[in-house]
């Protein structure tokens, strides 16, 4: 009669235990996701290295093309030339330009 026995319902001393383990590993599984550098955090910043690596490769493409053509400009009469006729119209002494006009007839309109 004397003697002590457990309930069912008293906890154990492991789950005593267990639960502050499980709190504290979750708080940290918290902080490793959603802190300043968090993993999110992390995955996004690489994310926008990639995106501003391959805006850099795009800039300097242009930028090379930019140089050839600047090149061009000082040092190809030719291509000075073709910009000057293509892009502003001019003529060289007694040269004339010939405009052609298209006129549309009713039948082909009707086509």
């Amino acid at each position: 009669m004397g003697q002590w026995h457990s309930s069912s319902r008293a906890p154990s001393k492991g789950k005593k235990v267990l639960w502050p383990f499980l709190a504290l590993l979750l708080f940290i599984l918290y902080l490793l996701l959603t802190s300043e550098n968090g993993l999110f955090r992390i995955r996004q910043l690489r994310d926008k290295a990639k995106t501003l690596a391959t805006e850099i490769e795009i800039l300097e493409g242009e930028k090379a093309e930019l140089e050839r053509k600047r090149d061009l400009l000082s040092n190809d009469l030719d291509y000075i030339e073709k910009k000057a006729r293509e892009e502003y119209g001019m003529l060289k002494k007694g040269e004339k330009i010939y405009k052609v006009r298209f006129i549309k007839n009713k039948e082909s309109e009707r086509d």
